[in-house]
């Protein structure tokens, strides 16, 4: 018996109205919804926010299995050659922003150096730039302590006393 067999019918449109769905904490919560619930009449249900594109983006993105992209840019733009893309961000402050990637699918940077190391993920959006980096074990392990080092913070600077005369 599902806890929503005993649900009354109260004239509403939706059962349920997911509001910030297009933060990354709603998105996870309406793919979690989608996953348990799906979108028969078990629990009516929709997504809301400020940003009709988003909101595409976010509908555009839930339920997508493996190997299917989710949209990128395209959710915002509209434009087709945006599907697939994704902005990227800083390299300041990198340690702090675990998990990586757009869909926070890789939990550390040794991971996303071995990402790129074997030339993405194999998808129909895969820009033609990527390639496999040729690196040995000891560059890739370089590369991880340089982006590290970019999260250290600067040590401070004392100031000076000035001489007076």
């Amino acid at each position: 018996m599902s806890p929503m067999d005993n649900k009354i019918d109260d004239g509403r449109e939706f059962d349920l109205v997911m509001w910030g769905a297009t933060g990354f904490t709603g998105r996870l919560v309406a793919e979690y919804i989608h996953e348990r619930y799906g979108t028969g009449n078990e629990l009516r249900w929709a997504i809301a926010g400020r940003s009709q594109a988003k909101l595409e983006s976010v509908r555009a993105g839930i339920g997508a299995t493996a190997g299917v992209p989710l949209p990128g840019r395209f959710g915002v733009t509209g434009d087709e050659a945006d599907r697939g893309r994704f902005k990227t961000p800083t390299l300041r402050g990198l340690t702090e922003t675990a998990p990586y990637m757009h869909d926070a699918s890789l939990r550390t940077l040794e991971d996303v150096v071995a990402f790129y190391r074997r030339g993405g993920n194999l998808n129909t959006h895969l820009d033609a730039a990527i390639k496999p980096l040729d690196l040995t074990d000891e560059d890739a392990a370089n590369l991880v302590a340089f982006l590290k080092a970019l999260s250290k913070r600067p040590a401070k600077k004392t100031a000076r006393k000035r001489r007076t005369r």
